[in-house]
């Protein structure tokens, strides 16, 4: 057993080197959260596909989970996007009622992307919502330089590689948007 034990610590301290991972880093930040919650998380993600409009049961789904799990990053990412929706699909009945949830949201949003990045910096979907919070005037040079580096986390990441080609493409950058929306 002893050898087994000297063995697996001599590969682990190597994929360790090999990631890049300083001594006591994980690659992957604990994401542990007790079953109801998970199951609840995985119902405001379904939610988050299925429909933008739906974006007040999203959120009546995903803040349980966030409130019960205040240190779960995807809970946070994912709240994040509920917030986006909230912010770019809602539908008010005047213009200053819709600039008041615009601001409402965007804010929500900003603490919730914020939050899913400083719990782990590591995840996609928590960097990819700091992204879409860059996005404007001046920004999108930052916005770029995010998902650049989310990319080199997770190269195949469905919703970066969505993102930044719909960013790339909104600059004028159509081959570079194309190349990476075929990689989707």
């Amino acid at each position: 057993f002893a050898i087994q034990e000297d063995i697996a610590r001599a590969i682990t301290a190597y994929l360790n080197m090999s990631l890049g991972l300083k001594s006591g880093e994980q690659l992957v930040s604990n994401r542990a959260i007790d079953l109801e919650s998970y199951e609840q998380y995985l119902r405001g993600k379904a939610a988050l596909l299925r429909a933008r409009t739906a974006y007040l049961d999203q959120i009546a789904l995903l803040e349980p989970v966030v409130a019960k799990n205040p240190n779960y990053a995807p809970g946070w990412a994912a709240m994040a996007q509920a917030y986006r929706y909230a912010a770019q699909f809602g539908r008010y009945s005047t213009p200053e009622g819709y600039r008041r949830a615009l601001e409402y949201y965007e804010q929500k949003m900003r603490v919730a992307a914020n939050r899913a990045v400083e719990l782990d910096p590591n995840f996609a979907d928590g960097k990819v919502m700091l992204a879409r919070i860059q996005t404007g005037p001046r920004k999108l040079v930052l916005a770029e330089d995010i998902l650049s580096n989310v990319l080199t986390l997770d190269p195949d990441n469905p919703g970066t590689l969505d993102y930044y080609s719909s960013l790339l493409a909104l600059v004028g950058r159509i081959k570079e948007a194309v190349a990476i929306k075929q990689r989707v």
